[in-house]
């Protein structure tokens, strides 16, 4: 994207704990009125319903603790979960006409927010849309348990924004080595390369084992 001649805010946007605080009543309210059917989610309802855990302290077993919240991660099955639930904000933010985002050139198209997980980033010309973009966080907060990590949100100002606002989040000047602000620069490069000569070198750690299955096992970890 070519950013010459543009003045307005980056904003890169992290969940706390974004796993962790997930409701589970709000799991199946995103599911069923994204028209899963019926029998999947019914078995979401089956794995999280009266989930509990112990803590071993000293040796000893704690009470049952009841859990609530968090979509357990490790499971094949959670980042999808947790693609769908974010996706409930994301038809927010787009469905808002008070959030303008930024024109794609030689596109009839505004693009309001980039995610990738648990971050989400935007990109806008309007200052006003950072206000209106903390409102819907909020309300998303308020029936999904989600909340913004202060630390980690930062914005990056583009340009000469017109504007002697406090920022809320800390600002950056620095040049990200991985998303999200590689959108802006030479992504593929930097955000690929990295992770392509990491997988190569995870590969040939695990190339001399005789067993079949423990190839497979690597393959299905660090490639699909």
């Amino acid at each position: 994207m070519d950013l010459e001649g543009i003045s307005g805010i980056l904003i890169s946007f992290d969940q706390e704990k974004a796993f962790d605080r997930v409701e589970h009543e709000f799991i199946i309210q995103v599911l069923r009125a994204m028209n899963f059917q019926s029998n999947f989610i019914r078995w979401i309802e089956i794995i999280y319903t009266n989930i509990s855990s112990k803590v071993i302290i000293k040796g000893a077993l704690s009470d049952k603790i009841e859990i609530a919240r968090y979509i357990r991660q490790g499971r094949p099955i959670s980042m999808s979960i947790y693609a769908v639930i974010i996706e409930a904000l994301a038809c927010k933010v787009r469905r808002n006409n008070n959030i303008q985002g930024v024109q794609i050139p030689n596109h009839n198209t505004n693009v309001k927010l980039f995610q990738h997980a648990d971050d989400c980033s935007i990109i806008s010309t309007n200052l006003t849309d950072y206000e209106k973009l903390l409102e819907e966080f909020k309300q998303f907060g308020l029936v999904s348990g989600s909340k913004i990590n202060e630390n980690k949100t930062e914005i990056l100002k583009i340009g000469n924004p017109n504007t002697n606002k406090l920022w809320q989040y800390k600002q950056t000047t620095q040049r990200r080595n991985e998303s999200p602000w590689n959108m802006v620069w030479d992504a593929v490069e930097i955000n690929w390369k990295k992770k392509y000569y990491g997988l190569i070198q995870q590969i040939d750690k695990w190339k001399k084992k005789e067993k079949y299955k423990h190839k497979v096992l690597v393959r299905n970890t660090y490639i699909l």
